[in-house]
């Protein structure tokens, strides 16, 4: 959830310059927030020329959960990728891969009970920071090393490897 929007996400991503690996950016806004009276972009797509334009996704006419919303993707892509989603292969829910710290992220609670089959929890930790003392709630893809992103691509790219019980991976 960012209040801010999708531009937020894509300036984030641009310092770290992350952004070119990306076609598509989407942000689903707060539960209490209206982004379209607000006038904050839900979504900012890569045109051919390379540059980025915002639009506005379905997000407000679904049920607030992500795992609704790639649902609703892989039914219909065109509306989440402004800039080719038409030309993008039939997908099915095994094909999408999740990425979150919060588990109830991929179980929706909605009326149809969406459930995300490829998903990567993302582990958080207390630790002491630098000059800042103990912090709680730390974490993310690279927190501790790099090879983090390698062993998320391994998943993405042969999942039969990777057992159901994260005990066993050690």
């Amino acid at each position: 959830r960012n209040p801010c929007g999708a531009i937020a996400v894509l300036n984030l991503l641009a310092l770290a310059g992350l952004d070119e690996h990306f076609s598509a950016i989407w942000a689903i806004p707060d539960k209490d927030a209206s982004p379209a009276a607000a006038g904050v972009a839900t979504g900012v797509s890569r045109g051919a020329d390379g540059s980025w334009q915002c639009f506005d996704t379905p997000v407000g006419a679904l049920h607030d959960h992500k795992a609704d919303i790639l649902h609703h993707i892989v039914s219909g892509p065109a509306p989440w990728f402004p800039h080719g989603g038409e030309a993008i292969p039939k997908l099915c829910p095994a094909s999408v891969v999740l990425v979150d710290d919060e588990r109830t992220s991929f179980a929706s609670d909605g009326p149809d009970r969406a459930k995300v089959l490829r998903y990567c929890k993302v582990a958080r930790y207390d630790e002491h920071y630098r000059d800042c003392g103990p912090l709680n709630q730390m974490g993310g893809l690279g927190a501790h090393s790099d090879l983090d992103f390698d062993v998320l691509r391994a998943f993405v790219q042969r999942p039969w490897e990777f057992p159901d019980d994260p005990g066993a991976l050690g």
